[in-house]
């Protein structure tokens, strides 16, 4: 069973040192306080952010968008894409996160964009992505995957970061966006 986002940020958030349980205190390092044990003197907890891959790939007139099986916000749509695991890279992952949520075998094209987000602690990098393979169908934890026409694209997008790379995305490729709606024969600049 996965662990949700709440359990996974109280695991994060350490209290003791988990290696001689004495209470954290903190230290500062090139300007940035860390929990840190004053006891064993072992163990600081830097907390790092986690990276998460995600793929534009466009399709048939459209774009691929996946309906989300799992928390957080199941049943939205987003962008295919995911955590990037230990010894794997961005790339690497969202080829593989591609795969497992959609069936399809894709290649990077590009880089598109690298966006924080503080608040869950991670930075999410974004690919435009080429089809090169494999058949549409969900998979892990998507609970539908579907081709979305730019003129028809669902507004309950999950994340507000894949609303803005796909606006982005549309507004570079000549469509303009209209309450979720893409019009290819509006003109606008990137600045509207």
């Amino acid at each position: 069973m996965p662990i949700s986002r709440k359990v996974e940020r109280q695991m994060q958030d350490y209290q003791f040192c988990p290696l001689c349980a004495t209470k954290l205190g903190e230290i500062i390092e090139e300007g940035t306080t860390y929990k840190h044990c004053h006891g064993c003197k072992k163990f600081t907890h830097y907390d790092n952010p986690r990276g998460v891959a995600v793929a534009v790939i466009p399709m048939e007139g459209g774009l691929v968008l996946i309906k989300r099986l799992v928390n957080p916000r199941a049943g939205k749509f987003a962008l295919p894409g995911g955590f990037i695991n230990k010894g794997e890279g961005p790339r690497q992952a969202v080829v593989r996160e591609t795969f497992e949520e959609t069936g399809l075998v894709v290649e990077v094209v590009c880089a598109l964009n690298e966006l924080p987000v503080p608040a869950a602690n991670q930075f999410l990098c974004f690919y435009l992505m080429k089809v090169v393979g494999g058949k549409l169908e969900s998979g892990s934890d998507a609970g539908a995957v579907d081709v979305y026409k730019t003129d028809a694209l669902p507004a309950d997008i999950a994340f507000p970061l894949h609303e803005q790379v796909i606006q982005q995305w549309l507004a570079d490729h000549g469509l303009h966006v209209v309450d979720g709606i893409a019009d290819p024969s509006a003109e606008h600049s990137l600045t509207d």
